[in-house]
């Protein structure tokens, strides 16, 4: 797979945190169904952000799950095509 060539197809030269005709609501209760199977499966709540929590980006929600001495593991959802990101950041104090 030509993972340059599938960002490109969702990238917009304009459009930096949607893109046009992106339907916030749809991508917002896909992302809570996530939410709730993610939680079932590990068998405890998650800490999310979402909705008014998430300001002028190119993600509507993240998902932060925890990892060894004291960091956080992190899922972002993108505005730009169904894709997510994942990585790992430590909380501030």
């Amino acid at each position: 797979m030509d993972y340059a060539q599938l960002l490109a197809t969702y990238d917009h030269p304009t459009h930096w945190e949607y893109p046009p005709g992106f339907d916030y609501m749809a991508a917002t209760a896909r992302f809570s169904e996530f939410l709730t199977a993610l939680s079932a499966a590990l068998g405890e709540p998650v800490t999310f952000e979402s909705g008014v929590h998430i300001q002028d980006a190119s993600f509507h929600s993240q998902i932060f799950l925890p990892l060894p001495n004291g960091r956080q593991g992190l899922i972002r959802f993108s505005n730009f095509g169904d894709m997510a990101t994942v990585g790992d950041c430590e909380p501030l104090p």
